[in-house]
């Protein structure tokens, strides 16, 4: 009876099975450790950010952030360095189609503008140097916008030569007549035409001497 009696004080006195035990000291530690490795790598904006001169060898702590830091950072970008660069260049070509697209549709439109000029100046006044300047003018300003559609830079040469011109000779009719239509209208949409073609001109002359190099 002793014994049995002194059994079941030991098994009395035994644990709580497993599942009950709260956690250790060292479960503990790698939580918080967890928690601030999680913060930690947050605060990271790019891999350069990351100081190499960190000693991640040192410490098993500092060699866990760093592993979190590069899990965290490869989940947030899911794209490579390649794809990435990519993507950048196809952006690029994007803006640069965009904008190609708008200096094309000016240099037609204002070349259809001064042809149709030409063509209604002879047809009320019997102006042959009215439909010769007009149509050329206007002819080569439409060229202009096909070729820069095509990707051809020597569109924005030709429309800044163009409509250098006609600024220069409708500005000079302007401004000795007073009188907007139709010499201080093209003279307006030459000048926008210059400065688009213009600027452009130089980009293009800025990427091809760029690309030799």
């Amino acid at each position: 009876m002793w014994r049995q009696g002194s059994d079941a004080q030991r098994t009395s006195s035994w644990p709580a099975p497993h599942h009950s035990i709260p956690q250790d000291d060292e479960e503990e530690e790698e939580d918080e450790i967890h928690h601030e490795v999680e913060e930690q790598s947050l605060a990271y904006d790019s891999y350069d950010d990351f100081d190499d001169g960190n000693d991640t060898s040192t410490t098993s702590q500092t060699s866990q952030n760093y592993n979190s830091y590069m899990r965290h950072e490869h989940e947030r970008a899911r794209l490579t360095e390649s794809q990435y660069e990519r993507a950048l260049d196809r952006h690029e070509e994007e803006e640069e189609d965009e904008e190609r697209k708008k200096t094309a549709l000016l240099n037609s439109c204002v070349g259809g503008i001064v042809m149709a000029g030409g063509i209604a100046g002879f047809v009320t006044k019997q102006s042959k140097a009215s439909l010769i300047a007009g149509s050329s003018c206007g002819g080569l300003l439409l060229l202009s916008g096909w070729l820069v559609a095509q990707k051809k830079a020597v569109g924005y040469k030709l429309a800044s030569a163009v409509s250098a011109l006609l600024t220069y000779v409708m500005g000079k009719k302007y401004f000795k007549s007073g009188k907007y239509m139709p010499a201080g209208l093209v003279f307006t949409m030459a000048a926008i035409t210059f400065v688009y073609n213009g600027l452009d001109a130089l980009v293009a002359d800025q990427e091809s001497g760029g690309g030799t190099e």
